[in-house]
Parts: structure tokens; C-alpha cells; sequence
């Protein structure tokens, strides 16, 4: 069955574990099968490759060609790397797009498993005596999901939803990111992207909202 219904977040209609929200020009009391239908296959189709090229030579994982917000890239595991100009869905190959994720994780310094290649140590002794000798600034501790949660009007609705499930804000449970991704419809990679977006809105709205507050309560000088 496809369902209508309300939520924290405005009207939605819902398939099986597949959400998808209204759009503002949409009643939940009379929306018809076939736009609920669309809503959902386009919610539905969002987390599915346009195509699978093979398996990485390396890992054995998946190669797959998905269109996203920036265009066509090809991804394997944790490594997105866009398509070149002229390069098509039909016409990549495997070679080519072995090339792309090559030259994407050269540029930003991981592996095909998305782990950072580790640095090598420095062997000069002077320099790294200096540094010991610096004393670390304290850390302010981070701000907790009761602290943060004045401030979820800053985020959008889905990444809202995708903050609130994961770090058991407005009184729910903390859910773990299968849950939360078989819940929304979206894959594990965009609840970890949406949350990482989230609490880093969140935390700067906070710390916007604490120097207010400091530079309020600091007395002026006489």
C-alpha cells in the first residue's frame, strides 16, 4: 500500500520503507496514486546507480556510474570522481573510469578504501622538540544534542529529520545509521554525508548564539 500521511516535517507519502515529501502545490488529503507514485519512484531511483560497470580490480567492490547534484561521476566505495566533458553513461569504460578514481584519490590523499595514506614522521629532532615544549590550548567541550537542539530551524527538513534520528534529539532514541537510512530511503553514505552537514550547521549556529551571548555578559571597560 502507499500511504499519505503527516509528520514533524510536513505531509509525506510512504512505500514500504520509502519516504518522500509532498511538494507545497500538494494536498495530503487529495493526492492521487500517480503522483504519489512518481514522488516515491523518483525518491526510490535517488539511491540507485545508473549503471554498473564491474568490480574494482583491487577490492572486488562494485563500480557504479550514478548523476548527482554536480553531474555523472563514477563511485567505488568511498571515492566519487566526476566525469570528464564528452564522457557518457553508455560509453565509459572500465578503464577510463579506473583512471577517474585514480586521479580523485591522488588529489585528495585516500586509498580505494577512503583511508587517508599516512604521512611519514619527521625526523628532525629540533622541531620536534619545539613542538612539544607548545602547550595545547584547551578544548571547550562540544556542545551536546540538548544544547544543539534550539537551533534545528537552521537545517532543511530532510537533514533535520537525518540529525534529530541519529543523535536522539526532541526526546526519540538514538537510531543507528541502517535504521536511519532504511527509514528516510537513502543510502548509508547520505544519512553519514547529511548528518556530517548537520552538526557542523548546528555547531557554528551555537557557537554564533554563545559570543553573542559572551560579548552581552562581558561588563564595557571604564
Amino acid at each position: 500500500p502507499i500511504q499519505a500521511n503527516i509528520g514533524r516535517f510536513g505531509p509525506y507519502v510512504k512505500h514500504a520503507s520509502t519516504f518522500a515529501s509532498l511538494g507545497k502545490e500538494d494536498d495530503m488529503l487529495t493526492v492521487g496514486f500517480e503522483r504519489a507514485l512518481e514522488l516515491i519512484t523518483k525518491k526510490e531511483n535517488k539511491n540507485k546507480p545508473l549503471k554498473v560497470l564491474g568490480e574494482h580490480p583491487d577490492t572486488g567492490e562494485p563500480i557504479e556510474v550514478r548523476d548527482g547534484r554536480y553531474g555523472l561521476y563514477v563511485k567505488h566505495q568511498k571515492t566519487n570522481a566526476s566525469l570528464q566533458k564528452g564522457q557518457g553513461v553508455d560509453d565509459l569504460t572500465m578503464a577510463e573510469a579506473l583512471d577517474l578514481l585514480a586521479e580523485r584519490e591522488q588529489a585528495t590523499g585516500k586509498t580505494s578504501t577512503g583511508k587517508k595514506k599516512t604521512a611519514k614522521k619527521s625526523t628532525k629532532k629540533a622541531s620536534a622538540k619545539s613542538k612539544s615544549k607548545k602547550k595545547a590550548a584547551p578544548k571547550k567541550p562540544k556542545a551536546t544534542p540538548k544544547q544543539l537542539e534550539p537551533f534545528l530551524d537552521e537545517l532543511d527538513q530532510e537533514v533535520a529529520k537525518v540529525v534529530i534520528q541519529l543523535e536522539g534529539m526532541n526526546g526519540d532514541s538514538a537510531q543507528d545509521i541502517a535504521t536511519v537510512a532504511d527509514s528516510m530511503g537513502m543510502s548509508e553514505e547520505e544519512v553519514k554525508a547529511a548528518h556530517k552537514r548537520g552538526m557542523f550547521k548546528l555547531r557554528m549556529a551555537y557557537g554564533k548564539a554563545r559570543k553573542e551571548q559572551d560579548e552581552t555578559q562581558t561588563p564595557a571597560a571604564a
